[in-house]
């Protein structure tokens, strides 16, 4: 009855796992489903593994009321997404591309992983033509409203925009370094390696 119970539990771990898209070790679970045993520890560990993903996950905004349209009275007109319609966005002063950083340190451990590797001055030298922004979330809230995509979004996020200040892609930066970040930039934006 115990391996049973213990057995379910491991499965309960491994289904809210998949559904919110965190990153738990399954095949540690499965192993220890065949072998007939979970022990407390192992639970305590995925459980604290699934807290820290999550943890890390930022929902998507809230979307805007619909407008009502009494009978006889005309819609306005949607306005345009620029998420989806790949608007221009304010172009620092340099006019270089640019790299934001989305993160919440206080909640995000993988944050604080990849803001103690300093990436400006690295992306900055490696990628000249980019300009590297940090818009977490507690200490650059504007900035980070500014640049935070309406979806929802896993941390660290980096959203990159060419030197016109259009949209050129996303990426989740997750235990990433940082010459793999800035391979990811020139993957999603070529014109910002020139």
């Amino acid at each position: 009855m115990k391996k049973l119970i213990l057995c379910g539990f491991a499965a309960m771990i491994i289904a809210a796992g998949c559904q919110t898209g965190t990153g738990v070790d399954t095949s540690a679970v499965t192993s220890a489903l065949v072998n007939g045993y979970l022990t407390y520890e192992q639970i305590q560990a995925l459980k604290g593994t699934a807290e820290k993903e999550k943890a890390s996950v930022e929902a998507p905004e809230a979307a805007e009321p619909v407008e009502v349209v009494t009978e006889g009275q005309a819609a306005q007109p949607p306005a345009a997404d620029p998420v989806t319609t790949a608007q221009p966005v304010i172009v620092p002063a340099s006019g270089k591309a640019v790299a934001v950083f989305l993160g919440n340190r206080p909640a995000c451990g993988y944050c604080v992983k990849l803001a103690a590797l300093n990436p400006e001055p690295y992306i900055e030298t490696v990628l000249p033509a980019v300009d590297w922004i940090d818009a977490d979330k507690a200490t650059a809230a504007s900035t980070y409203a500014k640049y935070r995509p309406k979806t929802g979004f896993s941390y660290p996020f980096i959203r990159v925009y060419d030197s016109a200040g259009v949209f050129k892609g996303e990426f989740t930066a997750r235990n990433m370094t940082l010459d793999k970040i800035a391979a990811k930039i020139k993957e999603v934006c070529p014109s910002c390696a020139d």
